[in-house]
């Protein structure tokens, strides 16, 4: 069935109300009639009844009113031109399109309707421009291959569920001009691993909802700090005979969470945890955790501090493996600069960074070992 463009003329502008086809390509006019086409459609691209079925060779425009609804999930459409002067997208405008790889989107787009995403599930990265102002209730819900959303700096608001299920997304970045936000917003996100927003974001509503791993940036303004949360487990038992259930909870990451308000961090209680992170936690975990809170060390007391000096002293091997792991010589020199380590700790170092076959870890640590490069280790390693 090739496509029917539904669309309304009013005050110059064109509004394109309903996309009704199956075939995997669409391109929508700049113009309709003359007027440059602004605004798509709640619904714009749901499925309708067969009857419907139209055999021209090439888009059919109507201006008149399109057939109701039946139906949202969109399985044909596979490549989308949208139109340059568009501003407005309607509720529900893209929901389970389900087979679009990507979406560009114009740079003039201001406004999204609730639900606009939902169900885009072969998304896997959308880029949002400049000028939009609020994402909608379920926004992005159900975009489940979604592994990473660009936020404009415009971004005010974040409506609630608006990441619900986005199972796969990896890293969001939400900016500084955000003021509110909505309950459950990141619920089964099960895959985010890095998450950043300034001081001043309720914190503890965002962190409430992811229960894994997970580094945190909090921006202050003259400042960005790191840290990481472990994770947790909650699990309810039935006590049958006084008909109640009680709450155990295995993991430090709830205590790390509880570290987040609604205005701020409080570092002093995050660092009092290390206690029971030390219990639960693998080792390898608890360098990162430590090292980061050496590295920004914002509230960071003299004993804390200490305490994370001596668990990284004596897991040399684990803090070298999470630098390797991340390529991280910027961290390696902060720690050289402490000058906390010794000969023992840079050989154990040097011994990690071989097996790992990274030359400017060995180069490094050689320099730092007051070696000079052995005798035809440029012929070692590839660069």
């Amino acid at each position: 069935m090739q496509w029917r463009i539904y669309y309304t003329i009013e005050n110059g502008e064109a509004t394109v109300t309903r996309c009704v086809g199956d075939q995997p390509r669409l391109a929508l006019p700049d113009e309709l009639e003359g007027c440059p086409v602004t605004g798509l459609g709640p619904d714009c691209f749901a499925g309708t009844a067969p009857a419907d079925a139209c055999e021209a060779p090439a888009p059919v425009y109507l201006r008149e009113t399109p057939p109701p609804a039946k139906f949202y999930k969109n399985q044909t459409l596979k490549h989308l031109t949208l139109p340059a002067p568009l501003r407005r997208a309607g509720a529900r405008c893209f929901t389970q399109c389900a087979a679009l790889p990507r979406l560009e989107l114009p740079a003039g787009l201001r406004e999204l309707g609730e639900r606009c995403f939902y169900g885009c599930g072969g998304l896997e990265h959308l880029e949002l421009p400049e000028g939009i102002e609020a994402l909608p209730d379920y926004t992005f819900a159900e975009c489940r291959k979604l592994k990473r959303v660009s936020l404009p700096h415009s971004v005010r608001t974040i409506g609630r569920c608006c990441f619900y299920n986005c199972t796969h997304l990896e890293k969001l970045d939400l900016p500084d001009s955000l003021e509110a936000i909505g309950d459950r917003m990141l619920m089964n996100c099960f895959e985010l691993k890095e998450l950043s927003f300034r001081i001043g974001v309720n914190g503890g509503a965002l962190l409430a909802e992811i229960d894994r791993v997970m580094r945190v940036r909090v921006r202050y303004p003259e400042e960005t700090v790191e840290v990481v949360l472990t994770e947790y487990a909650l699990e309810y038992e039935e006590l049958i005979q006084a008909k109640q259930f009680r709450t155990n909870e295995t993991g430090s990451g709830g205590l790390y969470r509880g570290c987040f308000s609604d205005r701020d961090v409080d570092f002093a209680l995050y660092d009092t945890y290390f206690y029971a992170a030390k219990l639960q936690d693998p080792p390898e975990l608890l360098a990162e955790l430590a090292f980061d809170r050496l590295r920004w060390p914002r509230e960071l007391r003299p004993a804390r501090e200490q305490e994370y000096w001596d668990f990284l002293k004596s897991h040399i091997p684990e803090l070298t493996a999470f630098l390797l792991g991340r390529d991280d010589l910027e961290g390696l020199e902060f720690l050289l600069s402490t000058g906390r380590l010794d000969g023992d700790d840079l050989n154990q170092m040097l011994e990690r960074a071989e097996q790992a076959e990274n030359v400017r870890f060995v180069s490094r640590l050689l320099e730092a070992a007051g070696h000079r490069p052995r005798s035809g280790a440029d012929k070692l390693f590839e660069l």
